[in-house]
């Protein structure tokens, strides 16, 4: 099994200090600046632009927040890679991570859970998944580094005021065919509620959406499905925000996301934030 390595190095939110003069630089270069906490599986990788990037939230009402990460194949976990685990104890500052795709034919696919401890949490399954016509039109997976595209984000929805999770399940090729920056194309940040930005979850979809499932239980491969997955708890379980949000598990809110190279356009939606320096093998 391949063990994952973990380095930070200091980096600046978007500003370059010269001579004592702050100079603004463009949204590409701030988004590599404030990721530079990278974590590999060897040294055999596919290009930066392949890199999955993530955050972990700061700690919150004494809950420390967290992130998990694997590689996957054909919708379970990779056995030749190691699981990323990592908390963050800060009281501000949330930090970034960036997943540094190796290059193997075998990955498929990944998932990741983001949250706090004892709190609301967002777990999301992420596939290449084509349609063989061969095989009726079902669904297959297909190796993850075939897919093209680096300029994307994906938002975690987790419930704010409860312990529990939300899930979501992503047919990766059709979700950045069609839109690729979420609801409102984009137009969103960590933090934001679902009210506050008029968005509604009916029936595990989102009006517009494509390739991109919610639901109260985990998700599953079905390849005679609509994109794919499925949730174990059946369509009972796809979620509906307005429940939802009336019953224990209250306000659904943008707790993370995973994100390809943003466009100027989209970087908003990520936010920036410092690095401490450091460095730590796993």
């Amino acid at each position: 099994m391949k063990t994952s390595t973990h380095h930070t190095w200091l980096a600046l939110a978007g500003l370059a200090l010269i001579s004592g003069t702050v100079v603004t630089v463009d949204a590409e270069t701030e988004w590599r600046r404030s990721h530079r906490g990278h974590v590999t599986w060897g040294n055999d990788n596919l290009p930066p632009e392949r890199d999955i990037h993530d955050t972990i939230p700061h700690r919150e009402n004494g809950k420390k927040g967290i992130l998990k990460f694997h590689w996957t194949k054909n919708g379970a976990k990779h056995p030749e890679y190691q699981e990323y685990s990592e908390t963050n104890n800060s009281l501000y500052a949330d930090r970034k991570r960036r997943f540094v795709q190796p290059n193997d034919p075998t990955i498929t696919d990944w998932w990741q859970r983001v949250g706090h401890e004892g709190k609301g949490n967002s777990e999301v399954f992420t596939g290449n998944l084509t349609r063989d016509a061969g095989r009726g039109g079902d669904w297959t997976f297909a190796p993850l580094m075939d897919l093209e595209g680096e300029h994307w984000s994906i938002p975690d929805l987790l419930p704010a005021d409860d312990d529990a999770t939300i899930y979501t399940a992503v047919n990766f090729g059709m979700y950045m065919d069609s839109n690729p920056f979420g609801f409102l194309d984009g137009a969103w940040s960590i933090g934001d509620t679902i009210d506050e930005l008029n968005v509604s979850v009916v029936d595990g979809r989102i009006s517009g959406l494509e390739g991109i499932l919610f639901a109260t239980t985990p998700f599953v491969f079905d390849a005679a499905s609509e994109i794919g997955w499925v949730p174990v708890g059946g369509a009972s379980t796809l979620l509906n925000s307005d429940d939802y949000q009336a019953g224990r598990s209250g306000t659904i809110e943008i707790g993370g996301a995973h994100a390809g190279t943003p466009t100027p356009g989209t970087l908003s939606c990520i936010g920036i934030a410092s690095l401490l320096a450091f460095r730590r093998r796993r």
